[in-house]
């Protein structure tokens, strides 16, 4: 079985790719091929549902599913693989909240342990807060009305 989306990167700090650029259950993709028709640049599609981790997908309905995938927008390949260098330290002092499907603050914390320099940005935050959502990956789809809520109540905190 391949590395699954919770698991740290390999081979030092680099950005984590995104979930339409991780191994899926059918295996390694290569987007590489793929080829964005106004820019020529890579791309990586969307690549179904099929390809995610079913704690990610599980409170999506079949004809939410079916709605939502041809909407679905690709991405450049470059969001996975170019760095993003932060120098200002004042971004320390921004609010941070993370709306987390289904991870609470502890495991939240505990799963960004593993993560090093990510660990090291995030615990570096002066005031942050996690919410547990209580949905997959796309609480937009499966629970609009809470993900709403929670945005309303970050910004809130936030002042």
């Amino acid at each position: 079985m391949g590395r699954r989306r919770a698991d740290p990167p390999r081979g030092g700090a680099r950005t984590p790719r995104p979930h339409h650029a991780r191994r899926g259950r059918r295996g390694r993709r290569d987007w590489s091929r793929r080829l964005d028709r106004e820019t020529d640049q890579p791309i990586i599609p969307f690549p179904g549902w099929d390809f995610f981790d079913d704690e990610d997908v599980a409170d999506l309905d079949p004809q939410t599913r079916e709605r939502t995938a041809p909407r679905a927008l690709s991405i450049p390949t470059r969001v996975t693989t170019d760095a993003i260098a932060l120098t200002d330290d004042r971004r320390y002092a921004v609010p941070v909240t993370v709306l987390s499907g289904h991870r609470d603050d502890a495991e939240f914390r505990r799963f960004l342990a593993q993560w090093g320099p990510f660990a090291d940005e995030f615990t570096a935050i002066a005031d942050t807060e996690v919410v547990r959502l209580g949905t997959g990956h796309w609480p937009q789809f499966s629970q609009p009305e809470r993900l709403g809520e929670a945005l309303v109540a970050a910004i809130q905190r936030a002042g």
